[in-house]
C-alpha cells in the first residue's frame, strides 16, 4: 500500500467517525480523500471513478454549507446544537478519533458485533 492508499483509508475512516458524531469537520476529511482518489483515478484512466468522486466531493461541499446554515439558524433562533456540532470542545480532535478508532478496532467488541456472523464461532 502506498502513501496515497494511506491516506485515503485515513482521510475516509477519520470522516466517517466525525460525522456519525455529527461533527460537520468529517466532510473536510472526506473532501480531502476525495481528491486524493480523483488524482489517483484519473492518473490510472479510471474516468468514471474520478467523475464518481467529483460528484461525491460536489455532494460533500453542498452538506458543508447546508449544515453551517442550519446551524446559523439555530444560533439565531436559540435552539440547541448537538454535542458535534459544538465549536468548544472538551477534547483534542485527534484524541477522539484516536479512541474511536481503538474502540471500533477492539477484538472483544469485535467479537460481539460478529457473533452469530462468523463461520468460526
Amino acid at each position: 500500500m502506498d502513501w496515497t492508499q494511506l491516506f485515503i483509508c485515513i482521510t475516509g475512516l477519520a470522516g466517517h467517525l466525525l460525522i456519525a458524531r455529527q461533527d460537520r469537520r468529517g466532510y473536510w476529511f472526506w473532501i480531502a480523500g476525495n481528491f486524493a482518489i480523483i488524482k489517483l483515478s484519473l492518473g490510472d484512466g479510471h474516468y468514471g471513478m474520478a467523475g464518481l468522486f467529483m460528484v461525491y466531493t460536489f455532494i460533500s461541499l453542498k452538506a458543508l454549507r447546508d449544515w453551517g446554515r442550519i446551524t446559523a439558524n439555530a444560533q439565531k433562533t436559540d435552539e440547541p446544537l448537538s454535542p458535534g456540532q459544538n465549536k468548544k470542545s472538551p477534547k483534542p480532535l485527534i484524541n477522539d478519533l484516536m479512541r474511536s478508532i481503538l474502540d471500533a478496532l477492539s477484538p472483544s467488541r469485535f467479537n460481539r458485533l460478529c457473533r452469530g456472523y462468523l463461520p468460526y464461532q
